[in-house]
């Protein structure tokens, strides 16, 4: 069994709570999820479906999610960044590939930071 919860985040209150088997994947909760705009999604990398992501983006939402390693991307711009406080870098990019383009037209914005204990990129 698995328990999908969305957390409103001003009280820290569940406003989706999800009962599935274990045979469920967790990226199929997200056509479950009640749009509620503005909304901040923050997801793990099991949730990455870009047609799924890009659907929240059309409605309004946000989402930040972990990128994989095998994802493919134009890098469109390159923002400054601060070092001392962590960020490795500040991009807006295109995903390129072989289904992406259809699933999500628009750019994305893409930063990596330095995790504090880990001392290792940790690329959204």
């Amino acid at each position: 069994m698995k328990l999908h919860t969305l957390l409103d985040l001003r009280g820290n209150i569940p406003t989706f709570i999800h009962i599935s088997d274990g045979k469920v994947h967790d990226v199929n909760v997200l056509d479950l999820l009640p749009l509620e705009v503005p909304a901040l999604f923050a997801t793990d990398r099991r949730y990455l479906d870009f047609s799924r992501l890009y659907t929240l983006h059309q409605a309004g939402a946000f989402f930040v999610t972990r990128a994989k390693r095998n994802m493919k991307a134009h890098r469109l711009y390159s923002a400054p960044t601060d070092r001392v406080a962590g960020v490795i870098r500040d991009q807006l990019l295109r995903w390129t590939g072989t289904t992406v383009p259809t699933a999500t037209p628009s750019c994305c914005d893409a930063s990596a930071s330095k995790h504090p204990i880990l001392a290792k990129p940790w690329c959204f």
